[in-house]
C-alpha cells in the first residue's frame, strides 16, 4: 500500500509531514548528499551541541516554507474571493473553489516532476 502522507521527526519543528512527491525529492541522491555537510561548519568542535547538517536543515526549511506558503496562499485566496464576490464574478462557493484549485495546482506538480527527473541525473 502506497502512503500518501509521510512524516519525519524534526528537533525544532516536531513532526514534519510531506507528500509522496516531496518524498521523492528527499530520497534523491543530491538531497542525501547534504547529510555530509555540517550546517555550522566547524562549530561542533567548540560547541558539542552544534551538530546538525544541511539535510536536517533543509527538512526544517521545507516545513517553514510550507507554512509560509499556506499562510500567503490562504490570504491571497481570501482576497481573490472577496474581490470576486464584491464584483459578482463568481456565482457560488463551488466555482470559487474550482478557480483556486486551478490556480494553485496548474503547473506546479508537472514542473516539480520534471525537476525530479532531471535531478536524478546529478552525481
Amino acid at each position: 500500500m502506497v502512503k500518501l502522507n509521510h512524516e519525519v521527526r524534526d528537533g525544532i519543528h516536531g513532526f514534519v509531514y510531506f507528500d509522496s512527491l516531496e518524498k521523492r525529492l528527499i530520497d534523491s541522491r543530491p538531497f542525501h548528499r547534504l547529510r555530509c555537510i555540517h550546517q555550522l561548519a566547524m562549530s561542533y568542535q567548540v560547541y558539542p551541541g552544534a551538530v546538525h547538517n544541511r539535510f536536517e536543515h533543509s527538512i526544517g526549511v521545507m516545513e517553514s516554507a510550507g507554512r509560509i506558503f499556506d499562510a500567503v496562499l490562504g490570504t491571497l485566496a481570501a482576497t481573490v474571493l472577496t474581490v470576486a464576490a464584491v464584483h459578482g464574478l463568481l456565482p457560488d462557493a463551488e466555482a470559487a473553489e474550482d478557480v483556486i484549485q486551478q490556480v494553485v495546482s496548474a503547473d506546479f506538480t508537472k514542473d516539480f516532476s520534471k525537476f525530479l527527473q532531471c535531478g536524478s541525473e546529478f552525481h
